[in-house]
């Protein structure tokens, strides 16, 4: 059953978007779509760090052109969030916002509205007056009690799905141990017989390990999913089971590997190449998420070496899921502990380090639905 909650007033809405977003909004531009009078879609990008009209014409192009991807979008409502002061006659970020405005018209989008939530307060650019109102008006809004208590999320900072779990040394250093070992016995064609009876069947090893509870996995479960991972037709074939099921990731690694040994293209090596760059059915989101549980309990763990393959899946899955703010620089306990990976093609072999994009996607609304504008 779809949840419909109106905004009739531009504060209503300003108490809408973290939830339709998923996160608090920081220092970004959010764009909302609409299809009709409900939500369809909502984008993030960072704010511009430069006052140049030429740089922000050319920004608000390349917003308009990603949403013109998203079908049926016919108006929008951009929304500014910035830590600076808001006042009467003077909002943060005009000239980008009217630049953002002026394309979205040119792009035949509707603009509803165009807003922003400053450090104090809050404006809307189409006001003539640009008058500055309390954020207490967005914090009392009565659409915080009308979404359901099933549909509300909790929100948090756009950086906090990037946050990885904390874990004790001793533990990664045994997962480490445990790690080094398997490897050492796999290189032994001697001791075959002595391997981990999973490691015969690796997608259904992973598919068990999707209903593991992932806090309290232990190290010698933990080194055979990360010795699993390291290989790129292993990793990618894992991450279309997790999105799509254990069929797909079994068909995938059996002609990764064929493609290994004579180069063969089949019909389902395309199939999972369409889907890893975004064609085909949409992904379980159920089963993304607990793979992300695991795989963040997996990166935390993981010896330095080993986390690169977990880093990518990482960025991949949120992605899949429309969630790719604040998840391109995950973040483990210590500063050492962070790399920057981004997942240039997700059907590629190679890991590429390197800045991540700045944009996430997200498909909006609350158990699916979107908003009503009643205004």
């Amino acid at each position: 059953m779809q949840t419909i909650v109106k905004a009739p007033a531009p504060q209503d809405f300003l108490a809408l978007v973290p939830q339709l977003a998923g996160f608090q909004p920081h220092n970004s531009l959010v764009i909302v779509a609409f299809r009709g009078n409900r939500t369809c879609g909502a984008i993030r990008f960072d704010l511009p760090d430069t006052t140049s009209a030429k740089v922000h014409k050319r920004m608000a192009l390349t917003m308009m052109g990603l949403i013109c991807k998203i079908h049926g979008v016919d108006a929008v409502v951009p929304v500014v969030y910035s830590d600076e002061s808001v006042a009467d006659g003077r909002i943060p970020q005009d000239s980008f916002a009217r630049a953002v405005i002026t394309r979205a018209r040119l792009s035949g989008f509707l603009v509803r509205d165009a807003l922003c939530q400053a450090a104090d307060g809050w404006s809307s650019y189409l006001d003539p007056a640009r008058l500055a109102h309390s954020l207490d008006e967005v914090d009392r809004s009565s659409v915080h009690d009308a979404i359901p208590a099933a549909d509300r999320r909790e929100v948090a900072d756009v950086a906090a799905g990037a946050l990885l779990p904390a874990v004790d040394f001793a533990t990664r250093e045994r997962v480490g141990r445990e790690l080094l070992s398997l490897q050492q016995l796999c290189e032994d064609t001697e001791c075959v017989d002595e391997l981990p009876v999973l490691l015969s069947d690796i997608p259904l090893l992973f598919e068990a390990a999707l209903h593991w509870d992932a806090a309290t996995v232990s190290p010698a479960d933990a080194a055979l999913l990360l010795y699993c991972l390291q290989g790129p037709p292993t990793r990618d074939a894992m991450m279309l089971q997790f999105a799509f099921g254990l069929d797909i990731g079994a068909a995938v690694l059996t002609e990764n590997l064929r493609f290994l040994d004579d180069g063969t293209i089949s019909d389902t090596l395309e199939d999972g190449a369409r889907r890893l760059w975004g064609e085909g059915p949409r992904p379980d989101p159920e089963r993304v998420d607990r793979a992300i549980l695991l795989l963040k309990q997996l990166a935390t763990r993981a010896p330095r070496a080993a986390r690169p393959a977990l880093l990518v899946m990482l960025a991949w899955l949120n992605w899949a899921l429309g969630l790719g703010s604040g998840r391109q620089h995950p973040r483990g306990p210590r500063p050492g502990d962070r790399p920057r990976v981004w997942h240039g093609r997700a059907a590629a072999p190679p890991v590429r380090v390197g800045p991540a994009a700045r944009v996430g996607v997200r498909r909006t609304g609350l158990s699916g639905a979107g908003v009503n504008l009643d205004q």
